[in-house]
């Protein structure tokens, strides 16, 4: 099942995106002082690196026949996973800085800084297309759209319609979303694209970062009803609603639609935690939720891609 990629490498992509996770976990808890750096690295994602990583792959990406099945799934799983969190939480009675972290980090995977390299390690480099369309038009597109709505309707920005339209654009990443869009017409200089290319490979390690010193780990975990539910719907749930829908309608074994259950697997985005915190959503259910689902889908996927 892992064509042609050496299982040290698989192994080594794999766990690298947590290891840095992990490092601000460390950093934090050895020097608290530390944690001062995690609002910074959060901006530096969302005004600089995550824009410049638009900015860089999307106009690259090709859109034909075969995005078609991993784009309507990341929209379904999305749509889906919104929908079962807001009634549950409605049905709780769960506060709006709660239900606003589950809206942000349950229907948004982590299906590009871990997806990707999962998708290559566990399918072979063949599904990475079909798992870079799942994540550019639909998990990306979805943070920039459906992200900024969630951040402006329950977050600390207001959530009338001017202020949500205020905050769409005053959002990099949909700014940027909107600039890729010309770059399919004009031909970037090397030079510039070449910076855009460093900038966004930064996304991964600060927002891990990131996220790592805000998390402290405690015996007894903030909201455990509401992380139970989240793990539950995004890595359960909305990975085995794209399988069925394969075996119904479409075929398991194809490459489109396993890339897309590997990718409606992915736990929580980080990214999507780093805006939702900014936006004054609940930090301790989001880190836990990022934290768990992450240590989750590392062991998983490690023992699904052991040889043998």
């Amino acid at each position: 099942m892992c064509r042609g990629v050496p299982w040290a490498g698989k192994t080594s992509r794999v766990l690298a995106v947590a290891s840095f996770f992990l490092a601000g976990t460390v950093l934090g808890l050895l020097m608290p002082r530390s944690r001062e750096f995690a609002g910074p690295a959060g901006r530096w994602v969302v005004t600089v690196a995550l824009p410049a990583l638009i900015l860089a792959r999307l106009p690259e990406l090709e859109l034909g026949r075969d995005a078609a099945v991993p784009v309507a799934t990341a929209w379904v799983t999305i749509i889906a996973g919104a929908s079962v969190v807001w009634a549950v939480s409605r049905r709780a009675g769960w506060p709006p800085h709660v239900t606003g972290a589950l809206l942000m980090v349950v229907p948004l995977g982590n299906t590009s800084f871990l997806g990707l390299p999962v998708v290559e390690a566990v399918l072979g480099r063949d599904h990475l297309p079909a798992a870079l369309a799942f994540d550019q038009v639909g998990t990306f597109l979805a943070l920039a759209t459906y992200g900024t709505w969630v951040s402006g309707r329950l977050g600390s920005g207001g959530a009338g319609p001017r202020a949500m339209v205020r905050r769409l654009l005053a959002f990099p990443p949909f700014l940027a979303l909107m600039g890729s869009l010309l770059l399919r017409i004009i031909d970037v200089p090397d030079a510039a694209n070449e910076v855009l290319v460093l900038l966004g490979r930064t996304v991964a390690p600060v927002a891990m970062v990131s996220l790592g010193l805000r998390f402290v780990p405690r015996l007894r975990v903030a909201h455990p009803s509401a992380v139970v539910l989240g793990i539950t719907v995004k890595m359960l749930l909305l990975p085995a609603l794209v399988a069925v829908a394969a075996v119904v309608i479409g075929d398991p074994t194809a490459t489109a639609w396993m890339a897309s259950i590997v990718e409606a697997s992915m736990p929580p985005m980080v990214t999507a935690g780093v805006i939702g915190v900014a936006a004054g959503f609940d930090e301790d259910l989001t880190t836990n939720l990022v934290a768990a689902g992450t240590v989750i889908a590392l062991v998983f996927y490690t023992v699904v891609s052991l040889p043998g």
